[in-house]
């Protein structure tokens, strides 16, 4: 109405401000931020403002008004943990996926869209990640025994429009390797003994050793005499390999085969022939062959 006084007209916000984050100039109109707005909670408000006089009373014409809130990027990704330990066996195959990174971002949109990236690991190359997924895939054999940890340093990237605008954030990351029983026992005793007859009965002679470069119970070794002793002459002690004689020795040789197990799953065990000679103690004073010797000398 071209007739109608605005002198008497004035604003208010009738709907959709229970946060109080608006407010408007009650002559001119104009709206006003007067809270935090943040698109990663709120992206759209719609309110309804009230056009009041002294004349109709208050809402005498109601507008609807809708704000859409654009998106900053103001945040980072984050992850869920810092540092993050994984486990991996030794015999995971190469090109297998081994574990998928994950970091958040709150922004919406491109701002939240995060790439991954692997910036160091130690003490060598034997991971990938995929950049988009996070997934880490192994690309070289693992061995516990050559090293028991690898450590990676990953970096998270959210992908704004404008390059400039782009936000980080790294996260440690340790690999324990998972020792498998992968290795046999290997005897690093002799494989040759000589006794007497005389030997003493129950004291050890000779220790069988064997060493396994597993960890854990896949290391301890049992040991057992499994051929060669016809007689039951010999006693082998299945933790520390001792080997002693249970009664004198009746034959002039042996050749044992000892059988060494580790505690492992799936267990390992290996086989060494020792052989052991068996000689005679003289007893008593020298003697000569004969009693009368005789010699010519020209």
């Amino acid at each position: 109405d071209p007739n109608y006084d605005l002198s008497d007209v004035w604003y208010s916000i009738a709907q959709g401000n229970d946060e109080n984050v608006f407010d408007i100039e009650n002559n001119s109109g104009n709206l006003l931020v007067v809270g935090n707005l943040d698109a990663d909670i709120d992206q759209e408000y719609n309110l309804k403002v009230s056009l009041n006089d002294n004349t109709f009373g208050m809402s005498r014409q109601i507008i609807r008004v809708k704000i859409i809130i654009t998106d900053v990027n103001d945040n980072p990704p984050k992850f869920l943990e810092n540092p993050l330990k994984i486990t991996v066996p030794e015999n995971a195959p190469i090109g297998s996926p081994i574990y998928a990174i994950s970091a958040k971002d709150i922004d919406n949109g491109s701002n939240g869209s995060v790439r991954y990236n692997l910036i160091d690991q130690f003490p060598k190359s034997y991971f990938r990640i995929d950049s988009l997924s996070g997934e880490l895939f192994l690309v070289q054999k693992l061995s516990y025994e050559t090293s028991s940890k690898v450590f990676l340093t990953l970096q998270a990237t959210d992908s704004p429009f404008n390059e400039r605008g782009r936000k980080t954030s790294d996260v440690a990351v340790i690999v324990n390797i998972e020792d498998i029983n992968d290795h046999m026992p290997q005897f690093v005793s002799t494989n040759k003994k000589q006794i007497q007859r005389s030997i003493d009965i129950g004291v050890p002679f000779h220790r069988v050793l064997a060493v396994d470069a597993d960890s854990d119970k896949a290391e301890e070794i049992q040991y057992r005499i499994i051929g060669g002793d016809v007689d039951d002459t010999f006693k082998l002690d299945s933790s520390l390999g001792l080997l002693s004689v249970t009664e004198r020795p009746r034959k002039n040789s042996y050749r044992l085969n000892i059988k060494a197990s580790d505690n492992g799953t799936p267990q390992k065990s290996s086989n060494q022939i020792l052989q052991i000679a068996v000689g005679n103690l003289l007893t008593g004073p020298p003697k000569f062959t004969n009693s009368v010797y005789r010699a010519e000398v020209m």
